[in-house]
């Protein structure tokens, strides 16, 4: 985390471990952490390594559609979340046809995978130049590479683009019948990796300190434990590039955590708030 001397003394409880920080657990023998060494980022190394900040001339997180998107697809909501988890204007742009963007695609049927690689480098060159980061959503399947089965989604620190799938995310990729919290469970999923990915055009690295939004995840399962919020360093992190007010940002993410039906949420945003309130009197 470093030294908070230079930050707010009302900002400290933020920045600190409070009781839903928990920090990184055991990762389990399919989880990401067992497979990829990581050996974490100090807030010193982000910003010794950071490339890309907000600019008042470059703010806008752009959102683009790509292929046809499911009816459960939650777009607005995930918009309304960008503006409000990172602190900035979210943009939705026409959906692009997948076919148009040359990308390498693989498998049959409706489960054919398209390559993130291509799919990233056609889109760096569909950033807008006012615009600060591009991050693409599609229902079509992902992997990075031969070697790999699949992938969730990918982003470039540098490139300022990235791109993930839902296709994963909803129950009826498996089979499975749609229940009651269907549509919720798509879109707690969603927002965690939007976050996670655009997250990392911020140039914040995989979480290895806390149980964070920005940890590694190799499997559903380990998505589905993982928790929405950033923990106090990458939050910091966050702060240090964009600029807002850590209580604003509290109080606008619990607005939406409790307008979406997402309590477990919200009620984590509240007890954030609660200890910044605490900490001016």
């Amino acid at each position: 985390m470093g030294s908070l001397d230079a930050v707010p003394v009302e900002w400290h409880p933020a920045f600190t471990a409070g009781p839903d920080d928990a920090p990184m657990p055991r990762p389990g023998r399919s989880d990401w952490l067992t497979h990829h060494r990581e050996a974490g980022q100090s807030f010193a190394r982000f910003k010794r390594d950071r490339f890309h900040v907000p600019t008042a001339e470059r703010r806008e997180i752009v959102v683009q559609p790509l292929g046809e998107l499911a009816d459960a697809t939650p777009l607005a909501a995930l918009c309304e979340f960008g503006s409000r988890f990172f602190g900035l204007p979210v943009v939705q742009r026409e959906a692009l046809p997948l076919g148009s963007l040359g990308a390498k695609s693989r498998g049959e049927g409706r489960y054919r995978q398209y390559h993130t690689r291509g799919l990233l480098n056609a889109l760096k060159r569909k950033v807008p130049e006012e615009a600060y980061c591009l991050i693409a959503v599609t229902q079509a399947d992902l992997y990075p590479d031969e070697t790999w089965y699949f992938v969730f989604g990918e982003a470039r620190l540098y490139d300022r683009v990235g791109v993930y799938s839902f296709a994963r995310y909803d129950p009826a990729f498996y089979g499975l019948a749609a229940d009651a919290d269907t549509a919720r469970t798509i879109l707690r999923r969603g927002l965690k990796l939007m976050a996670h990915e655009v997250g990392h055009m911020f140039g914040i690295l995989h979480c290895v300190h806390y149980h964070c939004v920005m940890n590694g995840s190799n499997n559903l399962a380990e998505t589905d434990r993982s928790p929405l919020q950033l923990c106090p360093v990458c939050l910091r992190k966050l702060q240090d590039s964009v600029g807002f007010d850590v209580a604003v940002r509290e109080h606008r993410l619990a607005e939406f955590y409790r307008a979406q039906g997402l309590g477990d949420e919200a009620a984590v945003a509240e007890r954030r708030l609660e200890r910044l309130f605490a900490a001016l009197g």
